[in-house]
């Protein structure tokens, strides 16, 4: 059985991350090489004995109060088995801990397995409320996900969704003018006039590119025309598809973003890769090649997802990493070092 689910969250990486044909790669020159080091020589997560989940998602990441947040997808053995958890971590000490379980469960919309799927909360910076973005699909739906916004009064919940999608697929159509199959992985920060948002695009179940939105108060959102990340824009392991973006300001200002990179050679799954932009907007290749790659990890079978965990401050940027070994998941910290 576990076979059976680590075979449909590789369907479900594939299909939304997208497996396109090969296209034009950049070749960069002179380019820095910011890296990512893990922490510690073993996985700082076992889902099984705190969970009761084999597989554990990371997806939602933030650093407050001298304090590391997660917020990661349980899945279980049958379909709509998925549940989200918040997980803590403090400096100094070794592991992540299980704060608060099931936290999804109070999100008060009914949705389509998988659920909904975190990747970005926002701390309060005035002592309101909390702000989770993710994906999900309406229970009946066409099995497309839309992007949706939750508030909550702390990080573990009760977390209260918007009755509507902030970013539906409808806003972001494909050239021919049709539905994109889905959005997801929305990637939101804070900045000085509003909020700014990198996002997955399918514009088909077999294609996945990043595009790029702003809005002054995090609810009303305008989509930039371009993608803000497309194929190659590293080379070589980011020519067939480009997905999961995370999203975090420069210390030496500008943005940087982590990205999902798929290459050539199905094998080698999922490579982290890094853009960099001044303005949010026009995104160039950061790395000379990936950042982190399976190979890095040791064991790993597949990288199949992370959180970045901003660091505030001169704090490093880190990393909580989803590596699959042994038919489940361990998560592994890192720190993104930039140059």
């Amino acid at each position: 059985m576990r076979t059976t689910v680590a075979a449909t969250l590789l369907a479900l990486l594939a299909t939304g991350c997208g497996m396109l044909p090969a296209g034009e790669t950049a070749t960069p020159s002179a380019i820095p090489s910011p890296r990512v080091e893990l922490v510690g020589d073993a996985a700082v997560f076992d889902p099984v004995p705190t969970t009761g989940y084999g597989f554990m998602l990371p997806g939602a990441g933030v650093v407050a109060a001298d304090a590391s947040h997660a917020w990661a997808v349980g899945f279980g053995d049958e379909r709509g088995d998925q549940e989200v958890f918040h997980l803590t971590w403090t400096a100094g000490t070794t592991d992540w801990q299980v704060a608060d379980g099931r936290v999804g469960r109070s999100i008060g919309l009914a949705f389509d397995p998988p659920g909904a799927i975190p990747s970005s909360v926002l701390a309060p910076d005035d002592g309101g409320e909390w702000v989770m973005y993710f994906a999900a699909s309406p229970e009946g739906g066409d099995d497309g996900t839309d992007i949706w916004r939750a508030t909550a009064p702390g990080p573990g919940g009760p977390w209260t969704a918007d009755p509507e999608p902030v970013l539906a697929r409808t806003a972001v159509p494909t050239e021919d003018g049709g539905e994109p199959t889905q959005l997801d992985f929305p990637a939101v920060v804070r900045t000085d006039d509003g909020h700014r948002m990198l996002f997955g695009w399918s514009p088909s179940r077999a294609t996945t590119l990043i595009r790029s939105a702003t809005s002054p108060d995090g609810v009303t959102w305008t989509v930039a025309d371009e993608p803000a990340i497309d194929l190659g824009l590293c080379g070589g392991f980011d020519t067939r598809s480009v997905a999961m973006p995370r999203l975090a300001a420069h210390p030496n200002g500008g943005w940087v973003a982590l990205y999902g990179g798929f290459s050539a050679d199905a094998e080698a799954g999922m490579s982290i890769g890094l853009a960099r932009s001044t303005d949010g907007l026009a995104w160039g290749c950061g790395s000379s090649g990936p950042v982190l790659e399976r190979a890095d990890i040791p064991g790993s079978e597949l990288i199949h997802s992370y959180a970045l965990l901003a660091g505030e401050g001169d704090a490093p940027m880190r990393l909580l990493v989803e590596s699959l070994v042994d038919d489940q998941s361990a998560l592994w910290l890192a720190e993104l070092r930039l140059d």
